[in-house]
């Protein structure tokens, strides 16, 4: 195979594009059918020489209004895919190829092309390829900080805002779906490199959020009002990007408190409200059935149930109240996939929460700590939620389905949960700002909520479904 890339390499620039698209897709299945009997060093300069050239003729043409550049797309496509493969195969041997690709300026040339492409709505399909390239190599530390040093994070964060829909009235075609699909990758690139490169790309990332802050405000409000699927999954690439940077919270704070504080505000009401779906999970399914109905108050009565106009205000208490279990929806159900998004999303969420709450032990040694530096996120009420009565001990069912992911989000989020509430707890007892009457309120009510789990615990029984939600059932402060 290195005897065939050699010759390829001699003479590719007299084969056609298609004759070296053939070769390319042939050995990417050769690599994948042999992973271990190739040089990967080797195989990389020949990759990186093919790449080259295919973007060489596009930089050529691409700014010719006449030039019809499918077929050099799906050359650079494909040298873009055997590189991957490449990264793929050696992500433990990064040293073999990441000097090659910095030799040939590979990063530097695929950065260039993509906020171009980005900018003219040109070639999504390349576009959507470069940036898959950009997460595999955002994922490894040493390649992450070869991608940072080029320097092209800021102006692309700028040119992602070409990616959204144009019209959120207006019918998604499949090109616009697609090139949100490149506004995904960017999410996971950015979150990949905040974890691998930790402070010195901080700011960079904060920007990024503040850049595209509508946006991000828009699906969080859509999840809770008008659910549905894609918007759910992109909210959780948001919410896991929201939650590598609130572990530099006091950064954010300081760089740019505007976003910090809307993010804080949609992370508790689309919390809220992906409670009440799991809850609840019937009403979610007929809200995305009925995408015309929003999820707002609805009045019982002996007829349909009343529809209330998409922009009315929405939180918790309103969801709780507005319909009975013997209504409408209680025939319809919800994939099981969907609820392990929600449960995702969940976790990330309290997990966020709990990145930008005190810690409990510095709450407790009180040594340079001012709980008036810190404000209550969370309303602490532990009324029992208004949950299907068929989920109560009363009567005997079947045990839930749930796969492996959720099985062990929920303990994580239950225990999360708790730290939450105890740290605010905490505050409000601390604070110098919360009167003695809301202080006696604050103790009844966690009294109240750890009373029954004491009680499981010195009984040695599992914690049911009604307790679990019982402690998830926390209101933001509006």
């Amino acid at each position: 195979m290195e005897q065939l890339l050699r010759a390829v390499d001699d003479v590719k620039e007299n084969l056609s594009f298609n004759t070296l698209n053939s070769i390319e897709t042939s050995v990417i299945k050769y690599l994948q059918l042999f992973t271990t009997d190739f040089n990967s060093s080797e195989f990389m300069v020949y990759s990186a020489k093919l790449l080259n050239q295919s973007l060489r003729v596009i930089e050529k043409q691409i700014k010719s209004p006449k030039s019809s550049l499918e077929t050099e797309f799906k050359l650079s496509i494909t040298s873009i895919a055997l590189m991957q493969t490449l990264v793929n195969l050696n992500s433990t041997r990064v040293s073999y190829w990441l000097q090659v690709v910095r030799t040939h300026f590979v990063m530097e040339s695929l950065a260039n092309l993509l906020i171009y492409l980005i900018e003219n709505k040109l070639g999504v399909q390349l576009a959507a390829q470069i940036m898959s390239l950009f997460v595999e190599l955002s994922s490894i530390q040493l390649s992450s900080e070869a991608l940072y040093l080029i320097g092209f994070v800021e102006n692309l964060c700028i040119s992602l805002q070409n990616s959204y829909i144009s019209s959120a009235d207006s019918v998604a075609t499949k090109s616009e779906i697609n090139w949100i699909n490149v506004f995904h990758l960017s999410l996971q690139m950015i979150t990949n490199l905040v974890n691998q490169l930790r402070h010195h790309f901080v700011d960079i990332a904060i920007t990024y959020v503040a850049i595209h802050l509508d946006h991000i405000t828009d699906v969080l409000t859509k999840v809770r009002t008008k659910p549905k699927t894609e918007d759910i999954h992109e909210s959780i690439q948001m919410i896991t990007l929201c939650h590598s940077l609130s572990l530099y919270h006091k950064t954010w704070k300081t760089n740019h408190l505007f976003s910090f504080q809307q993010i804080e505000d949609q992370v508790l009401k689309t919390s809220n409200s992906v409670i009440a779906f799991l809850i609840r999970p019937n009403f979610m399914s007929y809200l995305m059935e009925n995408p015309n109905t929003s999820a707002a108050p609805v009045v019982p009565s002996d007829t349909a149930p009343k529809r209330v106009s998409p922009t009315a205000a929405f939180d918790g208490k309103t969801l709780r109240k507005s319909v009975s279990w013997e209504q409408e929806f209680t025939s319809h159900s919800i994939d099981q996939n969907l609820m392990d998004s929600l449960f995702k999303f969940q976790a990330f969420s309290i997990a966020f929460l709990q990145n930008i709450s005190p810690n409990i032990l510095e709450l407790m040694e009180r040594q340079g700590f001012d709980a008036n530096d810190w404000k209550l996120i969370l309303n602490l009420s532990f009324s029992s939620p208004n949950i299907d009565p068929n989920l109560t001990k009363e009567k005997a069912l079947e045990s839930e389905r749930q796969s492996q992911q959720t099985s062990e989000l929920v303990p994580f989020i239950f225990e999360t949960s708790l730290s939450v509430i105890v740290s605010q707890a905490m505050v409000a007892q601390l604070s110098t700002s919360i009167s003695d009457a809301d202080k006696q309120k604050i103790v009844r009510d966690v009294k109240a909520l750890f009373y029954p789990l004491l009680v499981a615990v010195d009984k040695d029984e599992p914690l049911s479904h009604c307790q679990y939600c019982r402690v998830l059932k926390v209101r933001p402060l509006l």
